[in-house]
């Protein structure tokens, strides 16, 4: 099973990762004035429809596309549809497909969330397209698969030439062998979307793509998230100082800045438990395990790092559960 063929229910690492994107979206929202100067929204959807959903609830008015590859999905789609604000395309169509006719007049808020890794040259590919064609402002987001190359039980030399072979000048000059362990290759990732950006804005003028959130989980697969605002340097300064975006715990310092989740698996007794000692008590992660009484897992070190993680990412873990309808 892919990634992308998950229900949601069982990808809270992945609701974590989305709910982190829309505070960030509200948090631009008077800076970018994203309701007053009619930004949109493109994204894939999949069969839940869920990202359409939940940004509507932010920003009931904004226009949003759905675009999707498969001719069988896209009926579920529109039974799924969450609201009458979403337009779908005339028949399926690719993501590349769509970026070849796409001709924007104002901002966009974006998210390619790409599954496979054998289509990672493809999706570098498009991630420069809508570089090229966005409008300044324009809020971009890519999800791509970040497995090793060749899977695991592979050197690093065998992965990095791999690496090399398909990818070429967006990949890193300096690479060490850490970075092409399957626990540090989203970080490498990371760069490489930095070269990529570059490649193609530097030569035409003043606009960058500065990352605002980065972010790396596992469902299936292990899986890297970029977030960035495309404009002129300026604006983009002046985007996060007023957004105060310094602030936010989850802004991203640079390119390697990468948040990595792992939620743990909690009952709702222990959840409601270790947040009766948050946030006052979330840089001691010994001292939340000592009031459990009992470790999460039998390293004792795991468990701390899943204790860690949760108080992190705590306020946007949802919780799932069974309903009658």
């Amino acid at each position: 099973m892919s990634a992308g063929s998950l229900p949601y229910h069982l990808r809270p690492n992945k609701a974590v990762d989305r709910l982190l994107f829309f505070e960030l979206c509200s948090k631009l929202a008077p800076a970018l004035k994203i309701e007053s100067e009619g930004y949109s929204y493109v994204g894939f959807g999949g069969p839940q429809m869920e990202d359409f959903r939940l940004l509507h609830e932010r920003f009931p008015q904004m226009s949003m596309l759905c675009i999707e590859c498969e001719e069988n999905v896209i009926p579920r789609q529109k039974f799924n549809c969450p609201h009458t604000q979403v337009n779908f395309l005339p028949e399926a169509k690719t993501s590349r497909d769509w970026l070849n006719d796409w001709e924007p007049e104002k901002p966009v808020i974006l998210w390619f969330d790409y599954a496979l890794k054998s289509e990672r040259e493809e999706q570098f590919n498009e991630f420069q397209m809508l570089l090229a064609a966005a409008p300044d402002r324009s809020l971009v987001r890519i999800t791509m698969n970040a497995d090793l190359p060749l899977g695991s039980g592979k050197s690093s030399e065998q992965q990095l030439q791999s690496l090399k072979t398909t990818f070429g000048k967006i990949v890193p000059a300096k690479i060490t062998d850490d970075e092409m362990a399957a626990g540090q290759f989203p970080i490498t990732l990371a760069k490489m979307f930095q070269l990529a950006a570059e490649d193609v804005l530097q030569p035409a003028g003043e606009r960058i793509f500065h990352p605002l959130l980065i972010t790396s989980y596992r469902d299936t697969n292990q899986m890297l998230v970029v977030t960035g605002l495309l404009a002129p340097k300026r604006d983009c300064e002046a985007a996060i100082t007023n957004g105060k975006l310094d602030s936010w715990s989850y802004i991203a310092r640079n390119w390697i800045d990468v948040r990595f989740i792992n939620m743990p698996e909690l009952t709702i007794k222990e959840r409601i438990h270790i947040n009766q000692l948050l946030p006052k008590e979330a840089g001691n992660a010994q001292q939340i395990q000592n009031a459990l009484g009992f470790q999460l897992h039998e390293s004792a070190e795991i468990s701390l790092d899943k204790i860690r993680n949760y108080t992190e990412f705590y306020r946007h873990f949802p919780q799932f559960g069974r309903i009658a309808v």
